[in-house]
């Protein structure tokens, strides 16, 4: 059987990105409820966060706080700046995480 892609409406679109915003949302388990994948999911949150830094003059870092337990391991982080971003995939400890984006400040 063919792969089949599906046409979603814009504000469908940005109503799933949205939601996907929100605080405590898992995007693995977003993705599934509203029946796309989480490649395609992230793909929408990429767009729409760097048409919000298009649209925002100041482009000032966003203050970040991870509410998880040290010990919690994480599938994906994008970290998206002015003139570039970095993706990380694996298991990555939030330390760690808060590590590369001190880093990453400081160089900026």
């Amino acid at each position: 059987m063919p792969n089949v892609k599906k046409r979603m409406p814009g504000e469908l679109k940005e109503q799933i990105t949205r939601e996907s915003f929100k605080e405590g949302c898992i995007v693995s388990e977003l993705a599934k409820l509203r029946g796309v994948s989480e490649k395609t999911l992230y793909g929408w949150r990429r767009k729409y966060k760097q048409a919000a830094l298009r649209s925002d003059s100041r482009n000032n870092f966003v203050e970040l706080t991870v509410k998880e337990p040290e010990s919690r391991l994480l599938k994906k982080a994008e970290l998206i700046y002015d003139d570039f971003s970095v993706l990380l995939e694996g298991r990555i400890a939030s330390g760690k995480l808060l590590e590369v984006i001190k880093v990453l400040e400081a160089s900026c």
